[in-house]
């Protein structure tokens, strides 16, 4: 009896030290993640100024729209960008939903800046069952830096809305 005893003892022993080991990794990793999130890192990438649509963000049915964002980038980071556009009117979402998407690279950004520096192009095709009136555009972008290792389960996020007026 004394013999289970002591082999219960250094199990239990064993196991202390393992759940104390798990639990400090644990906090480690909590301390880590909290130190990064509030870090200048977390900061977006780009800074928004403004956008337009059009021409006075007036579209029409059947026809492609651009939707420029203007936009100051901080290229000296490298981030993994995607970037979604939807529309919606009062009633709720269109039935084409997504309209624009794009996944890029540090490197396409960089190309993108070279040609057009401060604005952000998305051309977009405005279906000819969209309702009529007004509708608000939603450009969803997310960033993955290499700066902040919580980017990749957890990338920042950045959402402009814009108003839109489709016509016949």
């Amino acid at each position: 009896m004394n013999c289970q005893n002591r082999k219960l003892n250094k199990y239990a022993v064993w196991l202390n030290i393992l759940s104390n080991a798990v639990a400090l990794i644990f906090i480690t990793a909590l301390i880590m993640s909290l130190v990064w999130s509030l870090s200048t890192r977390n900061k977006l990438p780009v800074e928004i100024k403004g956008y337009r649509i059009d021409t006075d963000n007036i579209v029409f049915r059947g026809r492609e729209a651009q939707a420029v964002v203007i936009l100051k980038r901080d290229l000296t980071r490298e981030c993994k960008t995607r970037v979604t556009l939807a529309v919606q009117n009062k009633a709720g979402a269109w039935p084409s939903g997504i309209l624009y998407e794009l996944n890029a690279s540090p490197e396409a950004i960089r190309q993108a800046h070279k040609k057009t520096p401060g604005e952000f192009y998305m051309t977009f095709q405005i279906p000819k069952s969209a309702p009529l009136g007004e509708s608000t555009v939603i450009a969803d972008a997310t960033f993955a830096c290499t700066d902040n290792p919580l980017h990749s389960l957890w990338p920042a996020t950045l959402s402009v809305t814009m108003t839109i007026m489709v016509q016949e």
